[in-house]
């Protein structure tokens, strides 16, 4: 009887091995949407059977889009379908910008259109899983230069888009419904002509019956609207003065949220864009305040879908590092993708850079159902002949932030290295980037194990190496509080 039930717990146990390794485990892969047209994308989701749907909009960046692909990719990272998707001839399309799982089976997206008089639209679309149009519909009323900023997909079905007319500055409020696909249509805000009160971001208060909507303007101000009759109820202010919200979401608990957005840092004539967010409750007091800065002379760029929450995560996707102002994607100079995993409280759990060989910039950040995240970037790359310059990238990394194909150190490919070590090979100058860690200390050896250099930095380092023989070097990275990493440096 013993036997049998101690053969039966190894059984048992086994199997709940496997499983727990079949639930862990995370594809991984890296695609690159290489065209001869202008192609760029800010969205996608993942559908109930694992599959993904990115929007990939073609044509002129800066004035318009042609058309839009949506691409479904499986899991595994292969290309299992496509439509491409146009408009009417009478409207100037900006791109779909947004895309939203309406439920299992039905996908909506919306993106800026204007006729031929500017005056500004929303268009509607819904597809199925097969790619079949469900709707197609052009809504809004004749407002000239009107500058539609943030959209909201509430909990009972509602898309809410924020807009402000540019004549007079008025703030507008569109809640399209999307059960009966019904537009309602609230002028909530007279700012009075300033043109510095612009409406940023709007956050769902359910528990109030209410939104949230930020004002990127000197008081720096939260409209607490009322979701009956949208009159506003009571006004909040956020801090710091340079803030500005892109991005509103969900906290670990039900009576607060999450605010990301950008500091500007005006102590030099070079504006540096420094990511943070604060915990806010809904009341409009806020709890905790985050600000990730690296150093004076260098800047990260955060766009708003590039901060999102899981179970008991916070991930940030930003751009690293840029010298323009403000950073286009069309700069010839080396950019990573700068992925950070936050604990709840907002310190550090771990870092990656990724690429950098050329420019890219990180539009969405998605928390995938095997527990990883899908990080789609736009390339930008100089080297190609026009017009092959311009293309989407897509990475699917597991919880570590590894992908199948990613090198640290070379030779050898690691799963641990979070510092950004670059260019390598090198023959002159090996710079080293901290990101968010600290005070490091970096030693390098050679092949023979003897010690080279060593030095104490703060935030990065840039190390001599011209008089250094060629070979292969080992560097090791650590500090006081237990960090350690190994690499290697090729001098060429």
């Amino acid at each position: 009887m013993d036997k049998k039930f101690a053969f039966s717990m190894r059984l048992f146990m086994l199997c709940a091995f496997i499983l727990i390794c079949a639930v862990s485990y995370s594809q991984t892969f890296e695609k690159l949407y290489h065209t001869s047209l202008d192609d760029h994308s800010s969205d996608a989701v993942q559908l109930s059977n694992g599959n993904f749907v990115i929007v990939i909009n073609r044509g002129d960046f800066f004035t318009q889009f042609s058309d839009f692909i949506l691409l479904i990719i499986e899991p595994d990272g292969n290309i299992a379908d496509s439509i491409i998707y146009s408009g009417s001839e009478n409207y100037n399309y900006y791109g779909l910008s947004q895309l939203h799982n309406y439920n299992d089976s039905i996908i909506t997206g919306f993106r800026v259109c204007a006729d031929e008089q500017l005056n500004s639209f929303l268009n509607i679309i819904k597809f199925d899983e097969e790619f079949n149009v469900l709707l197609d519909t052009i809504v809004g009323y004749e407002i000239p230069e009107l500058y539609l900023f943030y959209d909201l997909f509430t909990i009972d079905y509602k898309l809410i888009v924020t807009a402000t007319e540019t004549v007079t500055n008025e703030v507008f409020l569109y809640e399209y419904e999307l059960v009966n696909d019904k537009l309602n249509f609230h002028s909530i805000i007279d700012t009075g002509g300033f043109i510095n009160q612009w409406p940023m971001i709007i956050a769902d208060i359910p528990d109030k019956n209410a939104f949230h909507l930020y004002l990127f303007d000197v008081y720096k101000t939260i409209y607490e609207i009322n979701k009956t009759d949208f009159s506003i109820d009571t006004t909040y202010n956020y801090y710091p003065y340079n803030f500005q919200p892109r991005k509103a979401i969900s906290s670990f608990n039900d009576s607060t949220y999450f605010v990301a957005g950008r500091e500007s840092d005006l102590s030099n004539p070079d504006v540096r864009f420094i990511p943070s967010y604060f915990e806010i409750s809904q009341n409009g007091n806020i709890i905790d305040y985050h600000i990730y800065d690296l150093q004076n002379d260098t800047s990260s760029y955060f766009v708003s879908d590039c901060f999102v929450r899981t179970e008991n995560r916070i991930y940030f996707a930003l751009t690293y590092n840029y010298t323009s102002n403000p950073p286009f994607t069309i700069i010839p100079e080396q950019r990573w993708i700068w992925l950070m995993c936050l604990y709840p409280n907002g310190t550090l759990d771990w870092q990656r850079f990724y690429k950098g060989e050329v420019n890219y910039m990180p539009y969405k950040l998605l928390p995938t159902s095997d527990g990883g995240l899908l990080i789609v970037s736009n390339k930008y790359d100089w080297n190609d002949p026009v017009p092959y310059q311009r293309d989407v990238h897509i990475l699917k990394v597991d919880s570590t932030g590894w992908y199948q194909g990613l090198t640290t150190g070379l030779p050898e490919q690691t799963k641990e290295n979070q510092i950004l070590v670059y260019p390598n090979p090198a023959s002159d100058y090996v710079h080293f980037a901290f990101g968010y860690y600290s005070n490091l200390q970096i030693a390098i050896y050679s092949s023979q194990g003897q010690q080279v250099f060593t030095g104490q930095f703060a935030k990065k380092a840039t190390i001599d190496i011209s008089l250094l023989p060629a070979g292969i070097y080992t560097y090791t990275i650590n500090n006081d509080n237990g960090f350690f990493e190994r690499g290697k440096i090729i001098k060429q």
